[in-house]
Formats: C-alpha cells, sequence, structure tokens
C-alpha cells in the first residue's frame, strides 16, 4: 500500500488544524470565501503544497468548493501514487464523524499518520 509520505502527513496536520471549519467531504467555503478541506482533501491539499505549486493549490481549493465532489480527491491521490482505498476510507470516516467530534478525531488520526509511518519503524 503506497500511503503519503510523513511530511505530507504533517503539512495535512497543520492545514486541518488551523481551518475556520472541520467539515464533511470534500470541504465547504465560508461567507468570507475561506475554503476548509475534510480530512483527505487537506492530506491532498499537503501533497499540491510540496510537490507541486501556490497556484495549482488554489485551483484544487476553487474546485473542492465549486464542485462539492470527492472525485478530485482521487484524482490527485491517483497522481501521487497514494492508495485510492485510503482516500476511500478516509472520506467514509470523515463524514461518518458528528460534527461536534470531527475535528478532534480527524487531528487524532492525522497525528497517528504523523507518529508512526508505515514506512518508518513503530515507536518503542
Amino acid at each position: 500500500m503506497n500511503l503519503p509520505i510523513q511530511q505530507v502527513m504533517r503539512r495535512a496536520y497543520d492545514i486541518y488544524a488551523t481551518q475556520p471549519n472541520a467539515p464533511r467531504s470534500p470541504g465547504d467555503v465560508n461567507d468570507s470565501g475561506v475554503v476548509s478541506f475534510c480530512a483527505a482533501a487537506a492530506t491532498a491539499a499537503a501533497g499540491i503544497e510540496i510537490f507541486g505549486n501556490a497556484a495549482e493549490r488554489e485551483r484544487f481549493a476553487t474546485a473542492i468548493a465549486e464542485s462539492g465532489s470527492s472525485d478530485e480527491l482521487f484524482t490527485v491521490f491517483r497522481r501521487f501514487g497514494w492508495d485510492a482505498q485510503v482516500c476511500a476510507t478516509t472520506v467514509g470516516l470523515n463524514d461518518a464523524l458528528p460534527s461536534h467530534e470531527r475535528r478532534g478525531r480527524i487531528l487524532d488520526l492525522l497525528s497517528d499518520h504523523v507518529d508512526q509511518h508505515p514506512s518508518e519503524p513503530a515507536r518503542q
């Protein structure tokens, strides 16, 4: 299984932790035009930032805000060679969580992926 690297997961955590909302997939946009990402979209956005550029990241945010579809998430995961099942599972978990629990639980999930990436030895 090919997963996002730890650097991507760290950035995804930062993106998710600092956004105004903890939305259902793929994300939402507030009245000020600020896009908030679901867990999978935050991961995709982090990958775009690290492996792409700012303009591409902005286009991704616009696509998420306008489409309301998770298709773009899967496209980004495939582009980077990440397992599409990880994207699907993350979307499912994100959307199954009640809104009042979502931010904390997703931050825990992202933190777990930062702390113990499968390609790295488990911490003792």
